[in-house]
């Protein structure tokens, strides 16, 4: 009897897991979608924190300078927004009302040369590209019930929008006040001799996304400038609104730039290859910039991954969750960074990650009784794991 009630049990539990697991599969998309969300809503708390900590030189308590900081970003983008939308409005109308003309001067450009010289064969992608765009264009213009139907859609998207950032702000406003009773509620989820390696990776953590989040808003406000400048120096139609695209899109690495420099370039085509190529030859020589000079200074101590690693890890990050999960997939990788030394190469080879961190040749541990043992060695070795944990402390 008692085997039976076991076996009873035990198949209860099987379903059980099952119906479990099943519903985690259901909502999988979801759950991701949530989690994408709260990391968002993480890095705008260490943001704000980042913020509070400086005003509190000026002996503000942590709540006022946490709501100070977050005036201040707000100021900022609606100043960015008073200085810019207006221009950017009238350069996209402009760019709308042009369209139809850029994209037969495309067929015209690409349509002979694609088709052999067959001029019979240019009404390709292009072309029905046009009509479609001419007939979408045709539709806002004169078709009421479309276009009151439209604004319906994209008022519903933008109440649906905001209401995510509400719950975003104030659940970052919340977190960056008071983290603790988050931080020691999450450290009580593992025993505790783990708690000081947990607390070494958060802290660790925290610092490698501040720095990520800095470094991004300055290289993408750098690059915007710099591309706006040169496109407008060249002689290109729209060098504000492609300006503003290319700083945007260095958000998302390698692939954003190019995305940049490939719009630009069939913009320019219209005005003949000559054109097109000296406005890719400016981004080209904006992207050498940022690649070997603003890279290097303002995101060198923020994110130490190889290139092939993140380009692989972008294209990964935006096919498991979606598309939208590329604008935080470098610090979803950073994140991933953080915690395979943390969990995995700290505890795996403790004696090589100190000696790494070490960085000298000579520091290699030796037999007890060699001229590398003894207090000597023993203090290379305390040396080299205080300034690890140094590393681990910094602001």
């Amino acid at each position: 009897m008692r085997q039976e009630a076991l076996r009873a049990r035990d198949l209860y539990r099987a379903v059980l897991l099952l119906a479990l697991l099943g519903l985690v599969g259901l909502f999988f998309g979801q759950i991701l979608q949530f989690l994408v969300v709260s990391f968002v809503a993480l890095l705008l708390s260490l943001a704000l924190a980042a913020g509070a900590k400086l005003l509190a030189r000026l002996r503000l308590p942590r709540a006022v300078g946490v709501i100070a900081t977050l005036f201040i970003l707000f100021g900022a983008f609606v100043a960015m927004g008073y200085a810019l939308v207006p221009p950017l409005i009238e350069q996209f109308g402009q760019f709308l009302g042009d369209l139809p003309r850029i994209l037969a001067m495309l067929q015209e450009q690409i349509g002979p040369r694609a088709s052999g010289g067959d001029p019979s064969a240019t009404q390709g992608v292009i072309a029905r590209l046009e009509r479609e765009i001419s007939g979408l264009l045709a539709t806002l213009n004169y078709d009421p019930l479309a276009l009151a139907r439209d604004a319906l859609g994209f008022l519903r998207t933008v109440l649906g929008v905001a209401s995510v950032l509400i719950v975003l702000v104030v659940a970052a406003v919340y977190a960056a006040i008071e983290p603790r009773p988050i931080v020691e509620g999450f450290l009580r989820l593992f025993p505790r001799h783990g708690r000081d390696r947990t607390r070494a990776l958060l802290a660790d953590l925290r610092v490698t996304l501040t720095r990520w989040m800095w470094g991004t808003a300055v290289d993408m406000t750098t690059v915007g400038l710099m591309t706006g400048l040169a496109l407008r120096l060249v002689g290109f139609e729209f060098p504000l609104l492609f300006g503003v695209l290319a700083g945007l899109l260095t958000i998302v690495p390698f692939f954003g730039p190019i995305a940049a420099t490939v719009l630009v370039g069939l913009v320019a085509l219209a005005e003949g290859w000559v054109h097109a190529l000296v406005c890719v030859s400016a981004l080209v020589v904006v992207q050498q910039i940022e690649g070997n000079v603003l890279v290097p200074l303002i995101m060198r101590r923020a994110i130490l991954l190889h290139p092939a690693v993140i380009a692989l890890g972008i294209l990964f990050v935006g096919w498991t969750i979606g598309p939208l999960a590329i604008l935080v997939a470098v610090p979803i990788l950073a994140t991933a960074r953080v915690l395979i030394r943390h969990l995995w190469i700290e505890r795996v080879s403790p004696t090589e990650e100190g000696r790494a961190g070490d960085g000298r040749p000579g520091s290699e541990e030796k037999p007890e009784g060699s001229s590398g043992g003894g207090p000597k060695g023993e203090q290379v070795r305390t040396g080299a794991h205080e300034r690890a944990q140094g590393a681990r402390r910094l602001p």
